[in-house]
């Protein structure tokens, strides 16, 4: 079956269409019937926002200056407010497969709707705790969340990951960094016409090299799983193998670190080489599948393939540059900004916003 997609299902029964809205949204305005497939964590945008309407300006400037005296701590909340709220800091998945981050009382649902703040809410329950058009009803240590209809979601923390996987990670995002590298000098020495250098440097590229003294790991199986997405960093165009669409790769991550729902609905695990494979967020070619779609690859789907080039994508222009001499791209400092995040140790997320 196809890998999971970020933003939408690429082959199923489920809408082809680009989602305007998120689930949380959708749920507000119609309930859970019709619901539609979640994006994952690694989510990277909705090319517009879906902002909810209808709360009268009054009632949210109240509302957000309630927010603001809880965030500073203010009696009028109460200890357990704050710690309420406290509790809730750090990253949590929901049942829909959106992966969530909570910094002091901004909320970031990784989908490209930007930040949502926590908020008291002024009635029907003063003070009562609010986020994006739903009120908390849940416990500390079991976040849950219900919308006017009714419907609820509930936050789980995201699966912790062991020192050997913490290790891989930091060795599979320096090996692509130390790539992107390379494919950066090649192309500065194709735009300068030094031919020699040019050919060391596809020499390396061809072969899967760095140029750290390091070099690749001495453990065989690593050295064979590197060099297995040697050709794979961002910026690289590519022909989907199963489905046949083209895209371009924006991020690689060392494993599906979609949500477990997401993963669950996807089927990612009866994949051949399941979701401990590298996973790729792509945009996808316009011509092939329309409505700027965004997806989410497993490694073995992925065929680099320099025909591909260029895409058409409406995110193109701003994440990336284009590079006639490789045929293919590098990333924009929009993307660089995100990547070295990611490198540092946060979750990969575009934010987006109008």
């Amino acid at each position: 079956m196809e890998l999971p997609a970020l933003l939408r299902s690429s082959q199923s029964s489920r809408s082809s269409r680009l989602c305007s809205c998120t689930p949380w949204q959708r749920d507000r305005q119609r309930g859970a019937a019709g619901q539609r497939l979640p994006v994952a964590s690694a989510a990277l945008t909705l090319l517009r926002r879906c902002r909810y309407s209808g709360v009268p300006a009054r009632r949210a400037r109240r509302a957000d200056r309630v927010a603001v005296r809880c965030a500073e701590g203010s009696t009028s909340c109460g200890d357990e407010f704050s710690e309420l709220i406290e509790s809730l800091q750090g990253c949590w998945e929901d049942d829909v497969g959106l992966s969530i981050q909570v910094k002091g009382n901004e909320v970031d649902f990784g989908d490209g709707t930007g930040r949502w703040r926590l908020s008291a809410s002024v009635d029907p329950v003063p003070g009562a705790l609010e986020l994006r058009g739903t009120r908390w009803v849940g416990q500390k240590g079991s976040p849950e969340w219900q919308f006017p209809n009714g419907v609820r979601r509930s936050w789980t923390r995201p699966e912790s990951i062991s020192p050997e996987q913490e290790r891989w990670k930091e060795l599979f995002l320096d090996y692509k960094s130390q790539r992107q590298q390379l494919r950066r000098q090649l192309w500065s020495a194709e735009v300068a016409g030094e031919s020699e250098r040019a050919a060391a440097l596809q020499a390396l590229w061809d072969t899967g090299q760095v140029q750290s003294e390091e070099g690749l790991p001495e453990e065989l199986e690593q050295q064979a799983r590197l060099l297995a997405g040697r050709h794979l960093v961002p910026g690289t165009c590519f022909v989907h193998r199963r489905y046949g669409y083209r895209g371009v790769v924006l991020c690689c991550e060392p494993w599906c670190t979609a949500a477990k729902a997401w993963k669950r609905m996807m089927g990612v695990a009866k994949l051949p080489r399941g979701e401990l494979q590298p996973f790729y967020h792509c945009l996808v070619d316009e011509r092939d599948r329309p409505g700027g779609q965004v997806t989410f690859v497993g490694e073995e789907n992925v065929g680099p393939d320099a025909l591909a080039f260029p895409l058409e994508h409406p995110l193109v222009k701003l994440l990336l540059i284009r590079c006639e001499e490789l045929n293919s791209y590098l990333p924009s400092p929009a993307l660089e900004t995100a990547l070295s995040a990611q490198r540092k140790g946060d979750p990969f997320r575009l934010s987006l916003e109008d």
